[in-house]
């Protein structure tokens, strides 16, 4: 029998090969969609992407009363319940699925003339993706809770390479078009999901009992305002800029929100693969701090990780618009901007899922919808004031970073019950952060690009990268102490 940290180090490696390989791919094909469409058709595309990406919480909750409660069940040693819970939830998501396509055919139908042809029958093809995500979505949960990172992992990394492929190639036949390419995606969910029923040997029964659902709402419905929330306030600032400015602002800004989605993937796997064992250990011993060992050095691990990847992605972003996608220069900055505010508030999912995990999810959406509406309001103002894109950038920026903080420090404290140490641990996380963009800025000003002598760029890209991830190394034991930081090298080896 593996031990439980050999176990959870297999499962991080599975799931985070599956999740890179996904974000790798998935970043080539919007670099794709980007480079065929344009800025402003690139950004229409993004902007339906948002709305299926909001309607994946059809489920009212019920999904996400599952995940947290079939682990606790598991670590109250309550089998019985597991199965009978996963029955309702399906039957529950059959019925609300089949309502809400058509309600939302119905609408579309009648603001017909709201939308233009090629939106109005995107969005019915954007509906029917959106009943077969809700289904892959069930069962990535279920999956994940029975802790088969495996067949997860496959799945991830087979519905981006198979969307992908479709696209490319619906384009070389049919050429670019956003129905086209969503028919594309269709298919590909439609596959995925179909493979992971039959490999996973996910049968489910039609079973209905309003008790159980009433639970599972109860539990539920705030993660699913959360889960919102989360969605809304990674894409107010496009609707914002969508709804203020023109098209194309909105392409160059997709293109940097892009990235700082795929580069949240990356501390996702982490909560993905800790979740079930943090509600496990909470269900068995109902203390805040009995899933410590889950959380803390996995999150220093991550926020050192995080540093070298953002400053890396950063220095590699104006190589890229410059040979690739030439047309999105004047996004450039705003990209750059964006990654680095994005930091805290990347690695700081491993906290907030510890959070809901221990019951202080209405803490968190209290954090959230605030910074939500702080992000809206000073968005709208930066526009109004003149400052443009870059403006709303800027403002992102400090928002994402602040809400990155305020979880960190609210978690710390729960998990520590100490104000003290948590602030001293967030203190040695911004100076680390703090040298890495110290770093960066300059290598961004005395190693420059050519912009137009590809090996000799090419050779300055490989050596600013190199340069940056050694300066972050050596950096290191500075902030935390040669022998602490060697004790977590061995920890990290062990692991």
């Amino acid at each position: 029998m593996r031990s439980e940290k050999k176990q959870i180090s297999i499962d991080t490696i599975k799931f985070f090969a599956g999740t890179f390989s996904s974000m790798v791919i998935s970043t080539c094909q919007n670099f794709f969609l980007a480079r065929v469409f344009g800025p402003a058709s690139f950004g229409v595309w993004n902007l339906l992407m948002v709305f299926l990406g909001y309607t994946q919480n059809a489920h009212v909750g019920l999904i996400f009363g599952m995940t947290k409660q079939v682990p606790i069940l598991r670590g109250e040693g309550n089998h019985k319940q597991i199965e009978n819970i996963q029955n309702n939830v399906f039957t529950a998501i059959c019925i609300i699925e089949l309502i809400l396509f058509f309600i939302i055919s119905i609408v579309v139908f009648f603001k017909i003339g709201s939308f233009s042809k090629e939106i109005y029958s995107g969005l019915i093809i954007v509906s029917i993706i959106m009943v077969i995500t809700q289904f892959y979505v069930y069962f990535f949960s279920i999956l994940r809770n029975d802790l088969k990172f495996g067949l997860l992992s496959f799945a991830s990394f087979l519905l981006p390479l198979l969307s992908f492929g479709s696209i490319f190639v619906c384009n070389a036949f049919f050429g670019p078009g956003i129905n086209v390419f969503l028919s594309a995606v269709l298919f590909s969910n439609l596959i995925v999901v179909a493979i992971v029923v039959l490999s996973g040997k996910l049968y489910f029964s039609l079973a209905i009992s309003k008790k159980v659902i009433k639970k599972l709402f109860i539990i539920g419905f705030p993660l699913l305002i959360s889960a919102f929330g989360f969605t809304f306030f990674l894409t107010v600032d496009r609707w914002v800029i969508g709804k203020m400015l023109d098209a194309k602002s909105l392409g160059y800004y997709s293109l940097g929100s892009m990235f700082v989605g795929l580069l949240y993937t990356i501390p996702s796997v982490f909560s993905s693969t800790l979740f079930p064992r943090m509600l496990y250990y909470y269900g068995k011993n109902k203390k805040a701090d009995s899933a410590i060992h889950l959380i803390y050095k996995p999150m220093i691990i991550l926020a050192i990780i995080m540093m070298i990847i953002i400053g890396v992605v950063a220095l590699i972003i104006p190589y890229l618009i410059n040979y690739i996608l030439p047309s999105y220069r004047p996004g450039m900055l705003v990209i750059v901007i964006l990654l680095f505010g994005s930091y805290f508030f990347s690695f700081s999912s491993i906290i907030s899922t510890y959070l809901i995990s221990v019951n202080y999810q209405n803490t968190l959406l209290k954090i959230q919808y605030f910074h939500i509406f702080l992000l809206l309001i000073c968005d709208y103002l930066v526009i109004k004031s003149g400052a443009g894109l870059l403006g709303v950038a800027i403002c992102s920026s400090l928002i994402y970073f602040l809400y990155g903080l305020i979880i960190l420090f609210k978690g710390l404290k729960v998990l520590f019950s100490d104000n003290i140490k948590s602030v001293t641990i967030i203190l040695k996380i911004l100076l680390l952060y703090f040298f890495g963009a110290f770093c960066y800025f300059l290598l961004s000003k005395y190693l420059f690009f050519s912009g137009h002598l590809l090996f000799f760029d090419s050779i300055m890209l490989i050596l600013k990268i190199i340069i940056f991830i050694i300066f972050i190394i050596l950096c290191i034991p500075l902030i935390y102490g040669l022998r602490n930081t060697i004790t977590e090298v061995r920890y990290i080896l062990k692991f």
